[in-house]
């Protein structure tokens, strides 16, 4: 999982320079979508003949495909969405924080948010090296930690260059939470993956979808600086939930 992850942080890294690249050149920014045209006929070419092998579930019982996923997997996909509202409300906004409360040029502003993505594909590039030699529990909770770090040195630092310094930590510890929370849900639910990775799926589309709204409009009432403070309460909610959640797992793996 945190492999895929950092070719999924790749395309995200790549997408906005290739627009701005193409149109630097005066190509224009939509022939960033006839390299994605070429990148999947390349795609198309290579792979064509490879098999896809059915997963192992679908060989089960059907009474054991319709029992209920487990608490456990429920708690996991609960923290998955506080970290994808985390994650989100950090990309959508962090621009409009960088401008209006610490006081970056918009352009500029805009621009240190690459800062983020940055971060996120060398954290998943380490991550996926981390979690040869550690559990997934212990690398979830510690990129909890580092991403709880990262958002208080951009959110209360008194110095713009240690705002900036805060977004880029920040990257490095979301960059796993998602890989990692993901992991660690299907491994619970591994005889339920179709319904388990559809429910995390679901999840992370209402946190991305319902998060960053809930910001701005928070924002609209008591300013960007205080609003931005909702970051801090996700990402809380996050660690205890984690915390119970990695402990219950531990007992599992003891007993």
């Amino acid at each position: 999982m945190t492999e895929l992850n950092v070719g999924a942080s790749l395309a995200a890294l790549s997408a906005p320079l290739l627009i701005s690249g193409f149109e630097r050149v005066g190509l224009g920014w939509r022939a960033a979508i006839y390299v994605c045209v070429a990148y999947f006929a390349c795609m198309w070419l290579s792979f064509r003949r490879v098999a896809v092998p059915m997963p192992a579930q679908h060989n089960l019982p059907a009474q054991t495909r319709k029992t209920p996923l487990p608490r456990l997997f429920w708690m996991y996909a609960v923290v998955l969405f506080l970290i994808g509202a985390m994650e989100w409300s950090i990309v959508y906004w962090s621009a409009d924080f960088l401008e209006r409360a610490i006081g970056f040029e918009r352009t500029l502003a805009a621009a240190l948010t690459t800062f983020f993505f940055v971060a996120m594909l060398i954290g998943r590039i380490i991550g996926s090296r981390l979690t040869r030699r550690y559990h997934n529990t212990t690398l979830l909770a510690a990129a909890m930690y580092l991403a709880i770090g990262g958002f208080l040195l951009l959110w209360l630092a008194p110095l713009p260059l240690l705002n900036v310094i805060g977004l880029f930590m920040a990257g490095l510890g979301t960059a796993n939470l998602f890989p990692q929370g993901v992991s660690l849900a299907l491994g619970i639910a591994s005889a339920q993956v179709d319904a388990a990775n559809a429910r995390i799926g679901l999840s992370v589309s209402l946190a991305v979808l319902l998060a960053p709204q809930l910001l701005g409009n928070l924002a609209d009432q008591i300013g960007i600086q205080s609003a931005y403070g909702a970051v801090l309460l996700f990402q809380t909610a996050a660690l205890a939930l984690i915390s119970i959640a990695n402990r219950a797992v531990q007992r599992q793996l003891s007993a």
